[in-house]
């Protein structure tokens, strides 16, 4: 999980764990996003090496893990929205859209990159798939507990 192949892998990481990461802290709280990201990564990576054909390849990063976050990102958060910057020739125009939608089309892609994605390089697209699936499961599995930790701090 904290190993990564590039420095464009590790950047991309951060990314995802700054915008979907930092939320989901402030909801879940530090143990819980721990426990997440350490059993969703755990579980995407275990999930890749058994899809894997080759027992020569090693499956490495936290992509997973990252993964497991936007998915309890998405459950937590169903109705939020995202800024995003689109080009427009020679203008940027920031907008906001739901990260339902952003977050959907993103989970689509990596299913259909697990299926494909070998012809796009050595990535972990079912890891991908796998950690989101994880996440959103985990995320609405610790609601009740979630709601209870909030209440408390509160004061309810």
């Amino acid at each position: 999980l904290f190993l990564h192949a590039d420095w464009a892998h590790l950047l991309g990481n951060l990314v995802f764990l700054l915008i979907f990461g930092l939320p989901a802290e402030r909801v879940m709280g530090p143990l819980r996003l721990l426990a997440l990201f350490l059993a969703g990564g755990a579980a995407a990576n275990l999930a890749t090496v058994l899809v894997i054909d080759t027992p020569d390849r090693l499956v490495i990063g936290a992509s997973g893990a990252v993964s497991a976050l936007i998915g309890a990102y998405l459950a937590l958060f169903p109705r939020a929205h995202l800024g995003v910057v689109l080009p427009l020739g020679l203008f940027l125009e920031f907008v906001r859209a739901p990260a339902s939608l952003l977050i959907g089309i993103w989970a689509l892609l990596q299913v259909v990159f697990a299926y494909i994605g070998t012809a796009f390089g050595a990535v972990a697209w079912s890891a991908h798939a796998v950690g989101f699936a994880f996440g959103a499961a985990f995320a609405l599995f610790s609601r009740r507990a979630i709601a209870r930790r909030l209440r408390r701090q509160k004061g309810y």
